[in-house]
Protein backbone atom coordinates (compact mmCIF):
# COMPACT_ATOMS: atom_id res chain seq x y z
CA UNK A 1 0.00 0.00 0.00
CA UNK A 2 2.37 2.49 -0.87
CA UNK A 3 1.53 4.28 -4.24
CA UNK A 4 -0.62 7.30 -4.37
CA UNK A 5 -4.11 6.86 -4.10
CA UNK A 6 -7.01 9.20 -2.63
CA UNK A 7 -8.04 9.02 1.07
CA UNK A 8 -11.40 9.05 0.44
CA UNK A 9 -11.26 6.32 -1.52
CA UNK A 10 -9.27 4.33 1.22
CA UNK A 11 -11.80 5.31 3.63
CA UNK A 12 -14.83 4.32 1.79
CA UNK A 13 -13.27 0.92 1.15
CA UNK A 14 -12.14 0.62 4.87
CA UNK A 15 -15.36 1.67 6.30
CA UNK A 16 -16.73 -1.74 4.54
CA UNK A 17 -14.16 -4.09 6.10
CA UNK A 18 -14.70 -6.06 9.20
CA UNK A 19 -10.93 -6.02 9.96
CA UNK A 20 -9.78 -3.16 11.99
CA UNK A 21 -8.32 -0.10 10.17
CA UNK A 22 -6.40 2.87 12.23
CA UNK A 23 -4.27 5.53 10.22
CA UNK A 24 -2.12 8.16 11.48
CA UNK A 25 0.37 10.57 10.65
CA UNK A 26 4.00 10.41 11.27
CA UNK A 27 3.50 12.73 13.94
CA UNK A 28 1.70 10.08 15.69
CA UNK A 29 -1.82 11.52 15.53
CA UNK A 30 -4.83 9.88 14.68
CA UNK A 31 -6.28 10.65 11.14
CA UNK A 32 -9.20 7.71 10.46
CA UNK A 33 -10.71 5.12 12.27
CA UNK A 34 -12.78 2.40 10.43
CA UNK A 35 -16.04 1.52 11.99
CA UNK A 36 -14.55 -2.08 13.18
CA UNK A 37 -11.97 -0.12 15.17
CA UNK A 38 -14.79 1.86 16.97
CA UNK A 39 -16.88 -1.43 17.29
CA UNK A 40 -13.80 -3.68 18.73
CA UNK A 41 -12.10 -0.66 20.99
CA UNK A 42 -15.04 1.40 21.99
CA UNK A 43 -12.66 4.45 20.32
CA UNK A 44 -13.70 7.52 18.37
CA UNK A 45 -12.20 9.22 16.20
CA UNK A 46 -12.43 12.30 18.67
CA UNK A 47 -11.92 10.30 21.42
CA UNK A 48 -8.14 9.67 19.72
CA UNK A 49 -6.93 13.15 18.56
CA UNK A 50 -4.77 14.25 21.53
CA UNK A 51 -3.74 10.46 21.54
CA UNK A 52 -0.38 8.84 19.89
CA UNK A 53 -0.59 4.68 18.81
CA UNK A 54 1.83 4.57 21.74
CA UNK A 55 -0.12 5.31 24.45
CA UNK A 56 -3.00 2.70 23.53
CA UNK A 57 -0.01 -0.41 23.84
CA UNK A 58 0.27 -2.62 26.91
CA UNK A 59 4.19 -1.59 27.93
CA UNK A 60 4.82 -5.01 26.94
CA UNK A 61 4.01 -4.89 23.60
CA UNK A 62 5.81 -1.04 23.17
CA UNK A 63 9.09 -1.94 21.86
CA UNK A 64 7.64 -4.47 19.24
CA UNK A 65 5.42 -1.67 18.15
CA UNK A 66 8.48 0.91 17.88
CA UNK A 67 10.58 -2.29 16.17
CA UNK A 68 8.20 -2.68 13.67
CA UNK A 69 7.51 1.82 13.68
CA UNK A 70 11.74 2.08 12.79
CA UNK A 71 11.89 -0.94 9.98
CA UNK A 72 9.12 0.95 8.23
CA UNK A 73 11.15 4.58 8.45
CA UNK A 74 14.04 2.70 7.20
CA UNK A 75 12.45 0.75 4.86
CA UNK A 76 9.04 1.94 3.35
CA UNK A 77 7.11 0.23 1.74
CA UNK A 78 7.26 -3.36 2.88
CA UNK A 79 4.82 -4.33 5.02
CA UNK A 80 5.12 -5.05 9.30
CA UNK A 81 3.58 -7.29 10.90
CA UNK A 82 3.03 -7.40 14.49
CA UNK A 83 1.23 -8.80 17.05
CA UNK A 84 0.23 -6.75 20.34
CA UNK A 85 -1.97 -6.02 23.34
CA UNK A 86 -4.01 -2.35 22.72
CA UNK A 87 -6.11 -1.08 25.66
CA UNK A 88 -9.99 -0.37 24.85
CA UNK A 89 -11.54 2.75 25.94
CA UNK A 90 -13.36 0.64 28.97
CA UNK A 91 -9.58 -0.49 30.07
CA UNK A 92 -9.24 -3.57 29.06
CA UNK A 93 -6.47 -5.46 27.09
CA UNK A 94 -7.36 -7.50 23.61
CA UNK A 95 -4.88 -8.97 21.59
CA UNK A 96 -4.29 -7.77 18.22
CA UNK A 97 -2.80 -8.98 15.21
CA UNK A 98 -1.77 -6.01 13.37
CA UNK A 99 0.10 -5.23 9.50
CA UNK A 100 1.74 -1.96 9.13
CA UNK A 101 1.67 -0.14 5.90
CA UNK A 102 2.03 2.98 4.39
CA UNK A 103 0.67 5.84 2.22
CA UNK A 104 2.71 8.01 0.20
CA UNK A 105 1.95 11.79 -0.49
CA UNK A 106 1.39 13.19 -4.40
CA UNK A 107 5.83 13.55 -4.32
CA UNK A 108 6.33 9.58 -3.38
CA UNK A 109 7.41 10.63 0.07
CA UNK A 110 5.69 8.21 2.97
CA UNK A 111 3.18 10.71 4.97
CA UNK A 112 0.68 8.01 6.53
CA UNK A 113 1.06 4.60 8.41
CA UNK A 114 -2.35 2.27 8.10
CA UNK A 115 -2.73 -0.54 10.58
CA UNK A 116 -4.55 -3.54 9.61
CA UNK A 117 -5.83 -5.76 12.49
CA UNK A 118 -8.06 -8.54 13.64
CA UNK A 119 -8.83 -9.61 17.49
CA UNK A 120 -8.19 -12.67 19.00
CA UNK A 121 -11.91 -13.10 19.43
CA UNK A 122 -15.08 -16.27 18.50
CA UNK A 123 -14.16 -15.72 15.33
CA UNK A 124 -10.52 -16.40 15.79
CA UNK A 125 -9.83 -18.98 18.08
CA UNK A 126 -6.65 -19.40 20.58
CA UNK A 127 -5.24 -22.01 18.92
CA UNK A 128 -6.07 -20.00 15.43
CA UNK A 129 -4.54 -16.92 16.61
CA UNK A 130 -1.25 -19.04 17.69
CA UNK A 131 -0.72 -19.69 14.17
CA UNK A 132 -1.22 -16.41 13.19
CA UNK A 133 1.73 -15.41 15.70
CA UNK A 134 3.70 -17.93 14.43
CA UNK A 135 3.28 -16.87 10.64
CA UNK A 136 4.01 -13.14 11.74
CA UNK A 137 7.69 -14.92 13.01
CA UNK A 138 7.96 -16.68 10.15
CA UNK A 139 7.19 -14.03 7.67
CA UNK A 140 9.38 -11.57 9.58
CA UNK A 141 12.48 -13.91 9.87
CA UNK A 142 11.90 -14.19 6.16
CA UNK A 143 12.19 -10.30 5.83
CA UNK A 144 15.08 -10.33 7.65
CA UNK A 145 16.53 -12.96 5.57
CA UNK A 146 16.19 -11.12 2.55
CA UNK A 147 17.52 -8.17 4.23
CA UNK A 148 20.27 -10.41 4.68
CA UNK A 149 20.66 -11.79 1.33
CA UNK A 150 20.50 -8.36 -0.52
CA UNK A 151 23.00 -6.29 1.59
CA UNK A 152 25.82 -9.27 1.77
CA UNK A 153 24.97 -9.90 -1.99
CA UNK A 154 26.08 -6.20 -2.91
CA UNK A 155 29.01 -5.88 -0.41
CA UNK A 156 30.26 -9.48 -1.85
CA UNK A 157 30.03 -8.37 -5.32
CA UNK A 158 31.74 -5.26 -4.95
CA UNK A 159 34.32 -7.45 -3.22
CA UNK A 160 34.16 -9.24 -6.38
CA UNK A 161 34.98 -6.91 -9.18
CA UNK A 162 37.63 -5.49 -6.85
CA UNK A 163 39.37 -9.06 -6.72
CA UNK A 164 39.16 -9.81 -10.65
CA UNK A 165 40.61 -6.26 -11.53
CA UNK A 166 43.77 -6.78 -8.84
CA UNK A 167 45.85 -8.60 -10.64
CA UNK A 168 45.88 -6.65 -13.86
CA UNK A 169 46.64 -3.73 -11.82
CA UNK A 170 49.72 -5.46 -9.95
CA UNK A 171 52.77 -4.96 -12.61
CA UNK A 172 51.37 -1.49 -14.16
CA UNK A 173 49.97 0.05 -10.94
CA UNK A 174 51.20 -1.60 -7.67
CA UNK A 175 49.83 1.82 -5.26
CA UNK A 176 46.03 1.09 -6.98
CA UNK A 177 46.77 -2.38 -5.84
CA UNK A 178 47.47 -1.54 -2.37
CA UNK A 179 44.57 0.64 -1.91
CA UNK A 180 42.36 -2.23 -3.68
CA UNK A 181 43.43 -5.02 -1.36
CA UNK A 182 42.46 -2.51 1.73
CA UNK A 183 39.24 -1.87 0.22
CA UNK A 184 38.95 -5.48 -0.27
CA UNK A 185 39.55 -5.92 3.45
CA UNK A 186 37.16 -3.09 4.39
CA UNK A 187 33.81 -4.47 2.05
CA UNK A 188 34.53 -8.58 3.15
CA UNK A 189 34.84 -7.06 7.19
CA UNK A 190 31.70 -4.96 6.30
CA UNK A 191 30.06 -8.19 4.96
CA UNK A 192 30.66 -10.60 7.98
CA UNK A 193 29.70 -7.29 10.39
CA UNK A 194 26.37 -6.92 8.17
CA UNK A 195 25.44 -10.93 8.69
CA UNK A 196 26.47 -10.65 12.50
CA UNK A 197 23.87 -7.84 12.82
CA UNK A 198 20.85 -9.51 11.01
CA UNK A 199 21.54 -12.76 12.68
CA UNK A 200 21.31 -11.18 15.80
CA UNK A 201 18.02 -9.99 14.17
CA UNK A 202 17.03 -13.21 13.48
CA UNK A 203 17.47 -14.42 16.84
CA UNK A 204 16.05 -11.15 19.01
CA UNK A 205 16.81 -12.99 22.39
CA UNK A 206 20.43 -11.94 21.03
CA UNK A 207 19.67 -8.89 22.15
CA UNK A 208 19.27 -9.62 25.40
CA UNK A 209 22.20 -11.76 25.74
CA UNK A 210 24.84 -10.06 23.94
CA UNK A 211 26.07 -6.89 25.87
CA UNK A 212 25.86 -3.54 24.49
CA UNK A 213 29.36 -2.72 23.57
CA UNK A 214 29.68 -6.04 21.70
CA UNK A 215 26.22 -5.12 20.04
CA UNK A 216 27.50 -1.89 19.02
CA UNK A 217 30.61 -3.16 17.78
CA UNK A 218 28.65 -5.39 15.32
CA UNK A 219 26.32 -2.56 14.33
CA UNK A 220 29.35 -0.08 13.62
CA UNK A 221 31.48 -2.50 11.59
CA UNK A 222 28.25 -3.14 9.56
CA UNK A 223 27.77 0.38 8.47
CA UNK A 224 31.36 1.02 7.53
CA UNK A 225 30.74 0.31 4.02
CA UNK A 226 27.63 2.47 3.80
CA UNK A 227 29.73 5.41 4.90
CA UNK A 228 31.60 7.55 2.81
CA UNK A 229 33.66 8.46 5.30
CA UNK A 230 35.51 7.48 8.19
CA UNK A 231 33.04 6.09 11.55
CA UNK A 232 35.25 5.23 14.98
CA UNK A 233 33.52 3.62 17.81
CA UNK A 234 35.16 3.89 21.75
CA UNK A 235 34.24 1.94 24.55
CA UNK A 236 35.38 3.55 27.65
CA UNK A 237 34.83 2.14 31.15
CA UNK A 238 31.64 0.27 30.04
CA UNK A 239 32.63 -3.72 31.18
CA UNK A 240 28.83 -3.49 32.65
CA UNK A 241 25.26 -5.25 32.28
CA UNK A 242 22.61 -3.21 31.73
CA UNK A 243 18.59 -3.52 32.11
CA UNK A 244 16.95 -5.27 28.69
CA UNK A 245 14.59 -3.33 27.91
CA UNK A 246 17.13 -0.06 28.01
CA UNK A 247 19.98 -1.56 26.16
CA UNK A 248 17.22 -2.92 23.36
CA UNK A 249 16.58 0.85 23.43
CA UNK A 250 20.19 2.08 23.46
CA UNK A 251 21.09 -0.14 20.50
CA UNK A 252 18.06 0.60 18.66
CA UNK A 253 18.27 4.63 19.12
CA UNK A 254 21.95 4.10 17.55
CA UNK A 255 20.52 2.27 15.10
CA UNK A 256 18.23 5.01 13.87
CA UNK A 257 20.75 7.76 13.93
CA UNK A 258 23.52 5.68 12.35
CA UNK A 259 21.11 5.05 9.34
CA UNK A 260 20.02 8.79 9.42
CA UNK A 261 23.91 10.33 8.88
CA UNK A 262 24.38 7.05 5.80
CA UNK A 263 21.02 8.16 4.38
CA UNK A 264 21.15 12.35 5.24
CA UNK A 265 23.95 13.42 6.76
CA UNK A 266 26.44 13.64 3.82
CA UNK A 267 29.12 13.01 6.87
CA UNK A 268 32.57 11.80 6.35
CA UNK A 269 33.29 11.49 9.96
CA UNK A 270 31.08 9.69 12.66
CA UNK A 271 32.42 9.37 16.15
CA UNK A 272 30.08 6.28 18.52
CA UNK A 273 31.32 6.80 22.07
CA UNK A 274 30.02 4.36 24.83
CA UNK A 275 31.16 5.85 28.42
CA UNK A 276 30.26 4.15 31.74
CA UNK A 277 30.81 6.18 35.15
CA UNK A 278 29.69 5.54 38.63
CA UNK A 279 26.49 7.70 37.63
CA UNK A 280 25.95 7.12 34.33
CA UNK A 281 26.17 5.32 31.23
CA UNK A 282 26.32 7.62 27.86
CA UNK A 283 25.89 7.08 24.30
CA UNK A 284 27.48 9.44 22.18
CA UNK A 285 27.15 10.04 18.00
CA UNK A 286 28.48 12.54 16.10
CA UNK A 287 29.00 13.30 12.83
CA UNK A 288 30.39 16.16 10.42
CA UNK A 289 27.66 16.02 8.13
CA UNK A 290 25.26 18.65 7.05
CA UNK A 291 23.24 18.92 9.93
CA UNK A 292 19.43 19.82 9.93
CA UNK A 293 17.40 22.33 11.37
CA UNK A 294 15.00 20.66 13.98
CA UNK A 295 12.23 23.47 14.16
CA UNK A 296 11.66 22.17 10.56
CA UNK A 297 11.90 18.66 10.31
CA UNK A 298 11.22 17.33 13.98
CA UNK A 299 7.48 17.23 14.36
CA UNK A 300 6.83 15.05 11.24
CA UNK A 301 10.05 12.96 11.05
CA UNK A 302 8.90 9.47 11.88
CA UNK A 303 12.63 8.11 12.94
CA UNK A 304 13.33 11.44 15.28
CA UNK A 305 10.11 10.73 17.07
CA UNK A 306 10.60 7.22 17.63
CA UNK A 307 13.62 7.66 19.01
CA UNK A 308 11.88 10.29 21.87
CA UNK A 309 9.41 7.29 22.38
CA UNK A 310 11.80 4.67 23.20
CA UNK A 311 14.19 7.12 25.14
CA UNK A 312 10.82 8.32 27.15
CA UNK A 313 9.61 4.53 27.57
CA UNK A 314 13.18 3.27 29.77
CA UNK A 315 13.37 6.85 31.00
CA UNK A 316 16.75 7.41 28.81
CA UNK A 317 17.40 11.14 28.25
CA UNK A 318 18.29 11.57 24.93
CA UNK A 319 19.16 15.07 23.43
CA UNK A 320 20.24 15.60 19.72
CA UNK A 321 21.71 18.79 18.33
CA UNK A 322 22.42 19.57 15.35
CA UNK A 323 23.38 22.50 13.62
CA UNK A 324 22.72 22.88 9.59
CA UNK A 325 26.19 22.24 7.62
CA UNK A 326 27.58 22.11 11.03
CA UNK A 327 26.68 18.33 11.50
CA UNK A 328 24.74 16.29 14.38
CA UNK A 329 25.09 15.26 17.92
CA UNK A 330 22.89 12.42 19.07
CA UNK A 331 23.59 11.76 23.02
CA UNK A 332 21.49 9.13 25.16
CA UNK A 333 22.17 8.88 28.98
CA UNK A 334 21.06 6.81 31.69
CA UNK A 335 21.48 6.97 35.40
CA UNK A 336 23.34 3.71 37.08
CA UNK A 337 20.00 2.86 38.01
CA UNK A 338 19.25 -0.66 36.67
CA UNK A 339 22.87 -1.16 35.88
CA UNK A 340 25.09 -3.52 37.61
CA UNK A 341 28.47 -5.17 37.30
CA UNK A 342 29.24 -8.12 35.43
Amino acid sequence: MTSFIRLQDVYLVADQLHELIAVHNLAGRYVYVNPAFERATGYRLDDLREISPIQLIHKDSIHALLDAFQKLSQHGGQERPIKHQLITKSGEYIWMDTTLSTLEDERGKMSLIVSASQTASDDLSREAFEQARKLVAMEERQRLARDLHDAVSQTLFSASVIAETLPMLYDSEPDEVIKGLNKLASLTKGALAEMRTLLVELRPTALFEIDLSQLLTYLVNSFRTRLEGEIVYENIGCGKLMDSEVKVSFYRIAQEALNNIVRHSRATSVMVQLLCTDDAMTLDIQDNGRGFDAKLISGSHMGLRIMFERAESCGIELDIISIPNEGTQVRLMKSTEGVSNE
